[in-house]
């Protein structure tokens, strides 16, 4: 396993942490961060991916230039056979030989390459699409709090309320009990005040 397929799985597996541990704990502000460890994990394994590519891009380059050079080189071995000078004859088989070793390697490297990329972006893929998940779980966590606030703030809001209906209800009570009294007294007052006149009257 090479250096590059080990981060993303070192990758992966952090994001399996985070995604397994915000579901536990559930805080808003932790799953937060997390989200934003995974992407920049997730941007990280992007940079290596278009790095792969790149790679791949100048393995193929170079092994056009070096069939290129191996077309030569076999055309020049032709001529040094046709002229029978063996020093040249060894020279360009030599060389011939050693393009076509290299264009083997390189070959197989582009191949490898070229199948590692694809992998790499598979996997690249597959983060992208858990850490959209993990964003969506993000915003379903975030209504759920936000509608547990609500009904916080409603059933407190409403407890006030009744309250200050309760804390109304009495002063008016009292207040009606107060204009209640004081009419009594004013009636009782002012018949106090007919029946003397009354006497007075009669004398």
């Amino acid at each position: 396993m090479n250096l590059l397929q080990r981060f993303i799985n070192t990758a992966e597996a952090k994001l399996h942490e985070m995604f397994d541990s915000a579901e536990r704990k559930n805080p808003i502000s932790m799953l937060n961060q997390y989200v934003r460890q995974a992407e920049k994990e997730t941007e990280k394994v992007g940079s290596l991916v278009v790095r792969q590519a790149d790679l791949k891009h100048k393995i193929a380059t170079e092994l056009s230039q070096v069939e290129k050079k191996l077309q030569k080189r076999t055309e020049q071995l032709q001529l040094a056979q046709q002229s029978e000078e063996k020093d040249l004859i060894d020279f360009t088989l030599s060389e011939v030989e050693a393009y076509k070793t290299r264009v083997d390697l390189l070959e197989q490297s582009l191949a490898e390459a070229t199948a590692e990329h694809a992998n790499l972006e598979r996997q690249f893929e597959q983060m992208k699409h858990r850490l959209q998940d993990m964003k969506v779980r993000q915003l379903q966590l975030m209504s759920k709090e936000n509608v547990a606030h609500a009904h916080y703030r409603l059933e407190e809001a409403s407890s006030k309320q009744a309250d200050l209906h309760a804390n109304k209800f009495g002063e008016a009570t009292e207040y009606i009990e107060r204009i209640s009294l004081k009419l009594k007294n004013d009636y009782e007052i002012t018949t106090f005040e007919q029946r003397l006149a009354a006497l007075e009257r009669k004398e």
